[in-house]
This record gives structure tokens, C-alpha cells and sequence, in this order.
């Protein structure tokens, strides 16, 4: 036979001791090369801990040890963490030998050499096979196995294919690694889409909602100028007809019956201004806690005789630059609301106090200016809203009672804003509501 002929190898001439050899071979490749198929592990859900106790149970096909263990490193720490260990009632032996080990630098020892070394027990009784779980670029963990006292001769080339094996279960930890890393980190990125959607679906209803309400606003405000036109015309000639029934009295009842119609409707005029922001201001400086006080003090009259009203303030110096009788009006419409909220006894807390505007909750931040607010907090322990009154609770005439204000709550939110502040709302059918209102502080 020359050179450049193929060298043919008759099977049937082998003898049986030969043929086992190579099965067994054969049989320990494909072992090794099925711990490195990256695919087939990374489609099924395998963690380190779980791989590693595959390892073991290929390493047993190819040597019998008496107890076996692979600890993994730990990437933050670069500590050694027990991933698998066989049998389970070796645990303690196991870790009782790598103990020893460590101690004696044998660890270090397979670190620097990256292949596998044998060494004596801690007692001299048995050998322990010791190999670095290594890919070219990193230490991913140590394989440490015990030899049995009476260990049988161990089958040609089983170290070197043992160690093969390690070496590929190695890049498989790696594959492993790198997907849990990339599951987090995809898990992660998936938290932050549904929380800028969520954040988007509600800037969207808001922005919405805010073309509704300038677009009412607009229309409130065209009809409220009109209308105050015209009322103006019909005081005048209420005035021009009383002088003129001077002495008969039976005109004159007619006359003062409607004077308290035209009252009315003049009020409501000022609500349609104050909640198409088109009303006229006159701000000054106002201390907060005499803005409260003043504004208790003309609404007592109209809360229940069995309210309670609690009013607290962080200081007394809280000043807010606004128009006087704008936000009385504000303040009172809040406190008969939470009145009417209340059947029987019940109690209102008044509650003052400063913050500042990263504190503001988050749904009213957009076009907040920087800087330090002054919140008027009005509660109640009333009949409370669920999640649909309280979404319309600031339309025009929305109201759940037969004797609704109509315009009172959309009135508060035109004065508010039109004072560059804002309304927060909390409520829970049975638990009562709370109204917080934040205004620039002076």
C-alpha cells in the first residue's frame, strides 16, 4: 500500500476487545459533542443548576466515580456556588474535600493549568479528579470528582474525553449565561414598552379630554358673554319698571320675585366665565390660611348642622397670588360638594400645607412649572365616587344628584388652572374623597 492509497479497515477483522474500545469511544463523542449542541439547549428551559446535573450524568457514563459535584461561578461575585452534586447523600463529603482542596492551593492549581488534575484525599484514602470548568475567555466552573478506594482501571483515553466534555459544557454555561442575561434584559425592556404605553395611553385620554373641555370651554364662554349682555338689559329694566310701579304693590311682588331669577342666572354666568377661563381677575397676595378661614366662614350656613369641619396649616406665612373672590367661590363649591357627600354625621378635614412640584402626582405634570406649590387638601368620609364618576366629575353639569351644582366642580377646575394650579382627585365608593388643589406659591 503506497502513500496515496486510502487505508480501508475491515470491521470483521476486529478483534471483540478492539471493537469495544471503539464503541465506547464512540460512545463518549457523542456524548461530549451532545453537551455542546447550543440548540438543543437553548430551546428547552435549562438553567446552570439543571445543565450541570445533565454533566454529571454524562461524566457517570464514562467513569464510575464515588461522588461527583460541579460548582459554577457566580459573574457579580466570581464566588464558587455547589449547581449539582451526585449522589445526594454526598453533599457535606463533597464540599468537605473542595474545603480542603482551596485550602491547599489544588484549586488554584487547575485554575492556572485549565485541565484536569489528580490528587490525593484530605485523609490519603482516595484520589479526587479536579478539572476547571474554562472557555478560552472565562472560568465558568470546577468539576471535582472521587475516585472509589478500589477504583477498577479506568478505560483508555476516559480522562482526556472527560475532559473534553467539561470543555464543552463550558461554552454550553456560557450559551446559558448569555440567554438568561438576554431574558432579562428582553423581560426588563418589555416592562419599560408597557409602561411608556400605559404613560402614552393616558397622555392620549388627556389630551383628548382637554380638546373636549377647551372646545366646551370655548362654547361656554361665547354663550356666557352673550348671555351677560342680555342680563345686563334685563337688570336695567327691572330697575327702570320697580321705580315706575312705585305704589302698586302687586307689580311690585311680581318685580322682586324675578330680581332673585336674575341673581341666578347672573351666578351661573360667572360660573360659565370661570370655567371657560374667560372671567376677570383681580389677583393680589392671599394668605392661604385667611383664604380658608373667609371661605368657611360664608359657607357654614349651607353645611349640614351634623358636619364636623377640621381645618389644619402647616404655617400660617403660606401666600398664594390669586384673585379673592375667584377662589373663595372654588373653595366653597369643594366644601358643599363633600357636604353633600356626607348622609348624617360626618366629618370635612381642611388640611394646608407646602410642597413641591416633582411631588405633584404624576397625571397632572405635564406643563407644570418648577418651583414650590402651596395644596389645599379638602376630605370628606362621604359616600365616595367609583371609577366612572370620578373620570366625569370635572364635565359641566355632571352631577349623581337630583339637586346637582351643575357647574361647580368644572367651575373649581377653570379657576385653578386659570391660576396656572392643579386638581388631584382620590375616591373609593364607601371610603370617602379627597379634592387636592395645588397653586403657586408666592
Amino acid at each position: 500500500m503506497t502513500l496515496a492509497e486510502p487505508m480501508l479497515i475491515n470491521f470483521h477483522d476486529e478483534s471483540q476487545e478492539d471493537r469495544q474500545k471503539w464503541l465506547y469511544l464512540q460512545n463518549a463523542m457523542e456524548l461530549t459533542l451532545s453537551l455542546g449542541d447550543f440548540h438543543k439547549i437553548a430551546n428547552q428551559p435549562y438553567d446552570k443548576a439543571t445543565f450541570c446535573e445533565l454533566v454529571l450524568a454524562k461524566v457517570e457514563q464514562i467513569v464510575r466515580f464515588e461522588a461527583s459535584a460541579i460548582w459554577t461561578v457566580v459573574p457579580d461575585t466570581s464566588d464558587l456556588n455547589l449547581a449539582a452534586y451526585h449522589p445526594a447523600d454526598k453533599q457535606h463529603e463533597v464540599e468537605k474535600e473542595v474545603d480542603f482542596l482551596i485550602n491547599q492551593g489544588a484549586v488554584a492549581w487547575a485554575i492556572r493549568e485549565k485541565r484536569g488534575i489528580t490528587i490525593f484525599s484530605q485523609d490519603g484514602s482516595r484520589q479526587l479528579l479536579l478539572h476547571v470548568i474554562a472557555t478560552y475567555a472565562r472560568i465558568r466552573g470546577l468539576f471535582v470528582g472521587i475516585f472509589p478506594s478500589r477504583a477498577p482501571r479506568l478505560p483508555d483515553g476516559a480522562l482526556e474525553i472527560i475532559s473534553m466534555m467539561l470543555r464543552s459544557a463550558a461554552t454550553t454555561l456560557e450559551s446559558i449565561e448569555y440567554i438568561e442575561l438576554l431574558n432579562r434584559k428582553n423581560k426588563e425592556l418589555e416592562q419599560q414598552v408597557a409602561a411608556k404605553m400605559k404613560l402614552l395611553i393616558h397622555r392620549e385620554r388627556e389630551l383628548s379630554n382637554t380638546r373636549k373641555m377647551n372646545a366646551i370651554g370655548a362654547l361656554a364662554g361665547g354663550i356666557a358673554h352673550e348671555f351677560n349682555n342680555a342680563l345686563a338689559g334685563l337688570f336695567g329694566y327691572n330697575e327702570l319698571l320697580t321705580m315706575a310701579c312705585q305704589g302698586n304693590t302687586k307689580l311690585l311682588g311680581y318685580l322682586d320675585k324675578a330680581k332673585p331669577l336674575l341673581e341666578r342666572m347672573a351666578l351661573l354666568t360667572q360660573q360659565l366665565l370661570s370655567y371657560s377661563r374667560g372671567g376677570k381677575y383681580q389677583s393680589k397676595v392671599i394668605g392661604m390660611k385667611s383664604l380658608v378661614e373667609d371661605s368657611l366662614a360664608n359657607i357654614r350656613g349651607q353645611l349640614g348642622p351634623n358636619t364636623v369641619v377640621e381645618v389644619t396649616c402647616q404655617s400660617a406665612e403660606d401666600s398664594i397670588t390669586a384673585d379673592l373672590m375667584q377662589m373663595r367661590r372654588a373653595i366653597s363649591a369643594v366644601l358643599v360638594n363633600a357636604d353633600e357627600a356626607i348622609d348624617g354625621n360626618g366629618t370635612i378635614r381642611i388640611n394646608v400645607g407646602r410642597t413641591s412640584h416633582e411631588r405633584i402626582p404624576v397625571e397632572n405634570i405635564s406643563g407644570i412649572e418648577a418651583g414650590d406649590y402651596i395644596y389645599l387638601e379638602i376630605s370628606d368620609n362621604g359616600c365616595g365616587m367609583d371609577q366612572e364618576t370620578r373620570e366625569r366629575v370635572f364635565e359641566p353639569f355632571f352631577s349623581t344628584k337630583l339637586r346637582g351644582r351643575g357647574l361647580s366642580m368644572a367651575a373649581v377646575q377653570g379657576i385653578v388652572e386659570n391660576h396656572k394650579g392643579f386638581i388631584h382627585l382620590e375616591s373609593k365608593p364607601g371610603q370617602g374623597t379627597l379634592v387636592r388643589i395645588y397653586l403657586p406659591a408666592t
